[in-house]
């Protein structure tokens, strides 16, 4: 599977009301960073950690999407500028 489509399907997994945190963890390096909010959340450090903040977030939020505006992708580094939305 290509980098690109790797991030497309990890991304697809936040389009739903109930988050499927066993894919979600199963295509995490146990030593990902996640930082939800640039500039002001704390990074996250650690698949579990990030998986405990986004089970976190689902509480809080109603409906989640994700919408792609450009993507770009070179051997393993993927970039995505996308507007993230979340209803509480």
């Amino acid at each position: 599977m290509t980098a690109e489509r790797t991030v497309r399907n990890f991304l697809s997994l936040f389009h739903t009301r109930k988050l499927d945190i066993a894919a979600v963890r199963s295509m995490l390096a146990d030593n990902a960073h996640h930082q939800p909010i640039v500039p002001i959340a704390p990074v996250r450090e650690g698949a579990d950690a990030i998986c405990g903040e986004l089970e976190r977030q689902y509480e809080l939020y109603d409906e989640c999407a994700c919408k792609i505006l450009d993507f770009a992708a070179s051997g393993s580094t993927v970039f995505t500028e996308r507007v993230d939305t979340c209803r509480q």
